[in-house]
């Protein structure tokens, strides 16, 4: 409270100064705490007292020829990391485990405008890297602040030149299933070639037992525990997987070199026990929100005691992610944040105004002081979600609106200005700056 009080008296004193020409053209404006106004930077890795070394593996949905995955996307830059999984070596204790972050966990990336769901972050991004920068930052952010070493990328055609090259997998497979090649599969012990191994992993729809995401990220973990011991007792097969990383036929990105693996990663895993690998997921629930997309929402209390049972830390919850949250902002909330963004762009346009009049001057400071109470009334409604702060957040979106109004008529701004908008909120750039594919 009384740093929005204070905040209030500083845009006062500031549009006082700009209206007696005392203050420079261009002032900063007042800053929101939450990520759909302001977005924040990575948050800064946490200490732990053991140490770990933890690898982000990442399945993305781009295929091959005749088998091109959910929503049959072309290219690899435009698909979705529908396997998240921490492998975490805890290098203090000896242990290995395994984390999935559900693909729809509603997620803010970090930098960046907007809210997205966990897999299409990959695709919200200039490159490859950047995006995969996007996914890791956002994992990191789930889990406290745990600090992703390295990462490994792969697609569907890579993972099954893989499962070849090691020879395939033998493997107890849960449920009767039909892949989508039309391979049929039996419940259990059967080998599994590339293809076999692929289909597992990727069956959701086509699973005739637990066929959810969770259910596949499940059967995702299974199958790389299994992968794990096959690798523990023939170490050497490391070769030929190599192979088909250096294969430019092949997407495999990592930021892992060689030596680094052969010298810390593959050493410091045969030392591990095959036999003790935990297997976990961030546990939530799957709810249609935000007008019409299904995202999953974490449990906050078993987040926390999943990394204080796996890193030993006490983690914080995470702001602005819950059901509840989200009918708000679809009730009241986005509306607010259009406005506040539009204010925004304009402001910037009339501050490059060379020898603005008094009248333009005194316009333009009314109208900063208006963009700045609106963003705390935004914050304070955000965070509490009450009718008091609700009706004074909705009086100050309208103030808002006509101080911009008379600052459009000072500088003779003739472009149109659009306060509100018939777009769904994830197609407006004014409230998610990237439009990435849902499918």
């Amino acid at each position: 409270m009384k740093n929005h009080y204070f905040r209030s008296i500083l845009s006062f004193t500031l549009a006082m100064l700009l209206l007696f020409g005392s203050a420079p053209a261009c002032f900063a404006l007042a800053v929101s705490n939450n990520p759909l106004v302001d977005p924040k930077g990575p948050v800064p890795f946490v200490e732990t007292e053991d140490e770990f070394f933890n690898i982000l593996i990442m399945g993305v949905d781009h295929g091959f020829k005749g088998y091109w995955g959910s929503g049959g996307k072309r290219k690899f830059e435009n698909c979705h990391s529908d396997q998240n999984i921490v492998v975490s070596i805890n290098l203090t204790k000896k242990q290995l485990n395994l984390i999935s972050v559900p693909r729809d966990s509603i997620t803010y990336i970090p930098g960046k405008q907007g809210i997205y769901k966990l897999n299409a972050t990959f695709s919200c991004a200039d490159t490859v890297e950047e995006g995969i920068q996007n996914v890791s930052n956002a994992v990191s952010w789930y889990l406290g602040g745990i600090q992703i070493d390295c990462y490994c990328v792969v697609n569907m055609e890579t993972m099954v030149a893989l499962g070849d090259a090691m020879g395939g997998i033998d493997f107890n497979v849960d449920m009767n299933y039909t892949g989508c090649s039309g391979t049929k599969y039996k419940n259990g012990m059967q080998h599994l070639d590339g293809l076999g191994i692929m289909e597992y992993v990727r069956a959701r729809k086509n699973a005739t037992v637990d066929g959810t995401d969770i259910g596949r990220t499940r059967r995702g973990r299974s199958m790389m525990i299994a992968i794990f011991k096959k690798l523990y007792q023939q170490p050497e097969l490391v070769y030929d997987l190599f192979k088909v990383i250096e294969d430019e036929r092949y997407t495999f990105v990592t930021n892992v070199s060689m030596d680094q693996f052969l010298q810390k990663i593959l050493p410091t895993f045969l030392s591990l026990d095959p036999d003790n690998i935990g297997s976990y997921i961030l546990e939530g629930s799957y709810r249609t929100a935000l007008v019409e997309k299904n995202f999953h929402f974490i449990r906050q209390n078993e987040r926390k005691q999943l990394l204080k049972k796996v890193f030993g830390i006490d983690a914080e919850e995470i702001p602005y992610i819950s059901h509840l949250y989200t009918q708000w902002l679809v009730d009241k909330g986005l509306t607010t944040v259009r406005y506040i963004h539009v204010a925004r762009s304009l402001i910037e346009i009339f501050e490059q105004t060379e020898n603005p009049t008094p009248e333009q001057e005194k316009a333009l400071a009314e109208f900063i002081a208006a963009h700045d109470t609106c963003v705390n009334s935004f914050d304070a409604a955000a965070d509490a979600q009450e009718s008091k702060t609700d009706k004074k957040m909705l009086s100050d979106r309208k103030a808002l609106r006509e101080a911009g109004e008379r600052a459009i008529a000072a500088f003779h701004y003739t472009e149109p200005v659009k306060w509100s908008s018939t777009t769904i909120w994830y197609e407006d750039p004014m409230i998610n700056a990237w439009q990435p594919n849902w499918n």
